[in-house]
């Protein structure tokens, strides 16, 4: 059975992928010095959160993320993935728009990672990927 399995060194492949969107509602109550001052404002919020996750130590990554744009997405791997650990050998992720894009190419290509595409319906993220997206859905209501 060892033969199957490939051993993976840490820092060497990294998992990312986009969760979301969630619906979420909060509620913001000021209270004024009379009852009658007081105001309530709902808000409803689309949430969604990029993951990062080094396949051999399992460390793992998750930021909230405004939108779904390439460019957006890319830095915020850059900044809150790349700038610090140590540097991947290649990067998994799905065919999402988010990753495909030209500006989440480049990042890759100016570290020198390698980039690894997988088939959507093939695609196997890590047992702990879908643990902690399980987490932020149970988080959010």
């Amino acid at each position: 059975m060892k033969d199957l399995e490939k051993e993976v060194k840490p820092w060497e492949n990294i998992h990312v992928d986009l969760a979301g969107p969630w619906k979420a509602s909060f509620k913001s109550i000021k209270k004024g010095k009379k009852k009658k001052d007081t105001i309530t404002k709902n808000f409803d919020v689309e949430i969604q959160i990029f993951t990062s996750i080094d396949e051999a130590t399992s460390i793992c990554e998750i930021f909230l993320v405004k939108e779904k744009s390439s460019n957006h997405i890319a830095k915020a791997f850059d900044m809150y993935w790349l700038c610090r650990y140590p540097r991947q050998k290649k990067c998994i992720y799905d065919n999402g728009g988010e990753f495909v894009g030209i500006e989440f190419q480049e990042l890759l290509h100016s570290y020198n990672i390698e980039d690894c595409p997988t088939m959507v319906k093939t695609h196997k993220p890590i047992k702990l990927w879908k643990d902690y997206t399980l987490l932020w859905r149970i988080f959010l209501g």
